[in-house]
């Protein structure tokens, strides 16, 4: 997804929404939640996120990416880990370079997921299911 698509979201709370890895959320602006952004969700409760030399870990094993498009899940070669609680996610931006995502604001709970992209309108050579 890029800047300039134009998507269909589902809210939350009307449909009995169960988080999965990967779905591509809506989420509050972290203070007053007057913006949102469009994140992928990629740790779920009670799991472990590690960054390590580049590479983004979910419980000790590689999570495949392919939406980057080979680009790295993250720059550098630091050690940083999460773990993640009862009710806690990890998302982050696709544009991994200039994103402000979990990595900077720590985990997030269910109540700041405000709905899931689920089908992207334009531009009309894109069209159809994220």
């Amino acid at each position: 997804i890029r800047f300039g698509d134009r998507l269909l979201v589902a809210p939350i709370p009307h449909f009995g929404y169960k988080p999965k890895r990967g779905d591509i959320v809506v989420v509050y602006e972290p203070g007053d939640g007057q913006r949102h952004f469009l994140k992928r969700l990629v740790g779920l409760p009670g799991e472990t996120v590690t960054f390590y030399e580049g590479l983004m870990l979910i419980d000790g094993k590689r999570l495949a990416e392919p939406y980057l498009g080979g680009l790295p899940a993250v720059m550098g070669l630091n050690f940083t880990e999460w773990n993640l609680r009862q009710g806690e996610y990890f998302v982050l931006g696709d544009n991994r370079f200039h994103s402000t995502d979990s990595r900077v604001l720590g985990p997030i709970s269910l109540k700041d997921i405000v709905g899931k992209a689920w089908f992207r309108y334009w531009p009309y050579s894109k069209i159809g299911r994220v």
